[in-house]
């Protein structure tokens, strides 16, 4: 096998164990993760703390899954891209322009805070991009 595939298969796993954990460290703590996105500046509903309680966990669940375990693992890539894209840009909203954050950062990194958090998002960030271009060029 050749270097990119080893490449590839190793991002994929990373990211896809990444995703796992994540979804199901909010399901475990689900109270918590409510509570969070209840308190969240920009976000401050109880239909989006009800709907993502349960939406955000499950889309990473199925990312990290599709990321492992299915054949057609590019839409667990774009999920993935997707999904950190829109948490990065979310953070730095909420780090450079925002009011407050929430206390509570406790995911993947607990030792992190949320610039911690910010700049492991955007390595995984980059890895995803570099995994996309692997999956669709031939580089």
């Amino acid at each position: 096998m050749e270097t990119r595939s080893y490449v590839t298969k190793i991002l994929q796993v990373i990211l896809g164990i990444i995703f796992l954990y994540a979804g199901l460290r909010k399901v475990w703590e689900g109270d918590l993760f409510y509570h969070t996105l209840l308190n969240t500046p920009y976000l401050e509903s109880k239909v989006f703390a009800e709907w993502g309680s349960i939406g955000v966990p499950v889309v990473e669940i199925l990312t990290g899954i599709f990321l492992l375990l299915f054949s057609r693992k590019i839409i667990g890539v774009l999920c993935c891209f997707g999904l950190l894209l829109l948490y990065t840009v979310y953070m730095v909203t909420l780090l450079f322009f925002g009011d407050g954050i929430p206390c509570t950062c406790r995911t993947v990194l607990p030792f992190l805070g949320w610039y911690g958090h910010l700049y492991f998002t955007l390595a995984c960030l980059v890895l995803t991009l570099l995994l996309l271009l692997l999956r669709l060029r031939k580089i």
